[in-house]
């Protein structure tokens, strides 16, 4: 839906007065004309329940660390450095088991355009990656010796691994460690990774409406493919509107973050909008994490902000109720004029559409 169009569920009710004629009927339709008129925009909702969910793990030390947080900042690359025919042992998160054959490789570009590849599963001695698994998702790698041609980069990978429960998500490349080594570096090194998960603006989904002033509700239904990765709920998590880039990616300035209301409910909380937030298409970001951040799940959705309704029914922005009876006589010589010129009296009742699949 574009940026402004009007919100989905908008009804107008007429209330026509004849020239000339002022029954009962029509006296009638005047009360219900003048009672007061319904409350201000309600809460549209989100559900975090997208079609497609891609999952991957991020190296830790490598300082590609997600936390909860919006907006999500950028990470910048920070080698690890070791030592040639030192150890590297990594420790990969639980969501993530030996799927029947576990295997590494270690890339030495040469500086040049080339370079050498060290397997785990190489049938070639110079090129074959001591490789063991010692139980408890922890694996270590003996790093080559320096030939004196190839490095001090290196790019480490583990493959082979299963999701321990996977609900049918898109599995990312597996990520890479990166490395410096040199001959005084550490003879033992520690590595680690952090799983996440990410959704992006689902197209064939209408983008949920919401009125600047009002709250935009999100919520982890029971189904959705989060929760089976092991996010429990929105307990930990962070929320935040923003406005798309020329790349589609959200803004680095949120237009407003962690305006959040927590309730009883932790699958469901609100995100107040603010009255001065410009019209137009917005990005949603929800950061949310299993309660430990060793599982960071980030979910985008497109949200239309639209401007909030102006003295919406005939209720005074004073505040005034035209419904009351000692203002009765005013009404009906309005009315009157009304009837006299055919006018048509209208009421309008705003409301959002769903994000949904």
């Amino acid at each position: 839906m574009d940026p402004g169009t009007a919100p989905r569920g908008l009804v107008r009710r007429p209330v026509l007065a004849r020239a000339g004629v002022l029954g009962l009927a029509t006296l009638a339709a005047v009360g219900l004309s003048l009672s007061p008129a319904v409350a201000a925009p309600g809460t549209s909702t989100v559900s975090l329940d997208p079609t497609t969910v891609e999952v991957g793990a991020s190296p830790v030390e490598n300082g590609h660390v997600r936390p909860v947080a919006v907006p999500v900042p950028a990470t910048t690359l920070q080698p690890v450095a070791a030592g040639y025919g030192g150890t590297v042992t990594v420790t990969v998160p639980p969501q993530l088991v030996d799927g029947g054959g576990v295997s590494a490789a270690l890339a030495l570009p040469d500086g040049a355009g080339g370079g050498e590849l060290y397997e785990s599963t190489s049938t070639d001695p110079a090129t074959q990656l001591s490789f063991a698994a010692l139980g408890g998702n922890r694996y270590r790698i003996t790093l080559p010796a320096n030939d004196g041609v190839n490095g001090p980069e290196a790019h480490l990978r583990l493959f082979g691994f299963d999701l321990r429960n996977d609900p049918g998500v898109q599995r990312l490349d597996p990520w890479y460690f990166s490395l410096t080594l040199s001959d005084g570096g550490p003879a033992a090194v520690d590595l680690t990774q952090q799983f996440f998960a990410q959704a992006w603006p689902d197209e064939s989904a209408s983008a949920a409406t919401v009125a600047a002033g009002s709250s935009l509700a999100v919520t982890l239904p029971a189904g959705s493919e989060f929760r089976a990765l092991g996010i429990p709920d929105l307990g930990h998590s962070a929320l935040g509107l923003q406005l798309p880039g020329s790349d589609g990616l959200p803004a680095t300035t949120p237009v407003v973050a962690d305006a959040v209301t927590r309730g009883a409910d932790p699958s469901t909380v609100e995100l107040a909008v603010p009255a001065g937030t410009t019209p137009g298409r917005h990005l949603l970001t929800v950061v949310m994490s299993d309660g430990t951040d060793q599982f960071v799940a980030t979910h985008y959705a497109y949200v239309d902000v639209v401007a909030p309704a102006v003295n919406p029914g005939l209720r005074s922005e004073t505040g005034g109720d035209p419904a009351s009876w000692d203002l009765l006589p005013v009404a009906l010589g309005s009315v009157t004029a009304l009837a006299v010129a055919g006018g048509v009296v209208r009421s309008r009742r705003a409301g959002g559409a769903s994000l949904s699949r």
